[in-house]
């Protein structure tokens, strides 16, 4: 009979030993969960009145926009999540993106957008971008780094 209580204890103390092992295992995988959970660790900066940049890793950002504050409404400016260059704002209604297109041919792509009419106007190059602005007396800041540093903006200058 003792031969039966003792292996039954040492049955019970492995049981406890795994349950224990796979609790730990399962809180780990629980905090893990959460931390990698890239959509909160995102940060946002206005760029001007209802537009953004959001910074998600090293080669992702979001520049988007929304008219009466609802996040519902959300327009995005590039793709969501293209790696951004740097961009430029009027401080009103325009902003000026640069990106990079397609990370294989690491294209850049300069982009003017209205906020307000929602119109896109793409170009090739920087100085067809500067002669489009002063055409149009479009007065941009200074080119704004993204916040994130970006594999592409070594390459960017």
């Amino acid at each position: 009979m003792k031969k039966t209580q003792k292996i039954f204890r040492v049955f019970l103390l492995a049981l406890k030993i795994i349950f224990g092992i796979v609790a730990i295992a399962i809180i780990i995988l629980i905090i893990d969960f959460f931390t990698g959970d890239y959509a909160r660790n995102t940060v946002v900066t206005e760029i001007h009145k209802n537009c953004y940049i959001e910074c998600l890793d090293n080669n992702a950002q979001s520049i988007f926009c929304y008219e009466g504050g609802g996040e519902a409404e959300k327009k995005y400016i590039v793709e969501e999540w293209a790696p951004v260059l740097k961009y430029a704002t009027d401080g009103e209604t325009t902003v000026a993106v640069c990106f990079v297109s397609d990370k294989q041919e690491e294209e850049k792509i300069f982009l003017i957008f209205n906020t307000v009419t929602e119109e896109k106007i793409f170009f090739d190059s920087q100085e067809k971008l500067f002669e489009f602005c002063e055409k149009e007396k479009i007065v941009l800041s200074a080119w704004q780094r993204t916040h994130c540093r970006s594999y592409y903006q070594d390459k960017e200058d």
